[in-house]
């Protein structure tokens, strides 16, 4: 009988985490400046893959102060059903630019997050964002998490990988 309501006790201890998923996308952390304190906060099983080769940014290799990009940021990770993503740009002055939302993601300040999720059954997940360069020069930080979910509305069996990328600002 003891058996039983430890196992009870332990599926009582998992089961808010299911019901705590989050289907309008991450919370907003404070300063995700590091895996632990991206996706990984919430998905800690296993531990986060930093840095990722699975994460790649396109569109700024040539960054002038002032001016416009369109970002693509592609996933690529080994596993996993459906994806998600989370940058921030961060700067020691705070000037990182102006972030512009497009379908399918949201703002907030100088982070930006996925709202929907996309299917990756064998493919890669493919987001894109304007991003207007800070007007001063020098280096800016874009931190990257993104998460490989199985799907199953718990923290357990995902996969988030992190990775920073500099932009120099010229």
């Amino acid at each position: 009988m003891t058996r039983f309501w430890l196992a009870a006790a332990g599926l009582g201890a998992i089961l808010p985490f299911a019901a705590a998923a989050y289907p309008e996308g991450a919370p907003w952390p404070e300063r995700p400046a590091s895996a632990g304190a991206s996706c990984a906060g919430c998905h800690f099983d296993p531990p986060a893959v930093d840095p990722s080769p699975a994460i790649e940014v396109r569109g700024l290799e040539d960054v002038r102060t002032g001016e416009s990009y369109d970002v693509r940021l592609e996933f690529a990770p080994p596993s996993g059903k459906i994806a998600g993503f989370l940058a921030f740009f961060e700067r020691r002055n705070e000037d990182v630019g102006e972030l512009a939302p497009t379908a399918g993601a949201e703002l907030e300040g100088s982070a930006i997050r996925s709202t929907t999720v996309e299917d990756l059954a064998g493919k890669t997940a493919v987001w894109t964002f304007r991003w207007t360069a800070p007007s001063s020069t020098g280096p800016v930080a874009m931190h990257i998490a993104a998460n490989a979910a199985n799907d199953d509305a718990s923290p357990f069996g995902d996969e988030v990988h992190y990775r920073v990328l500099t932009v120099d600002v010229k």
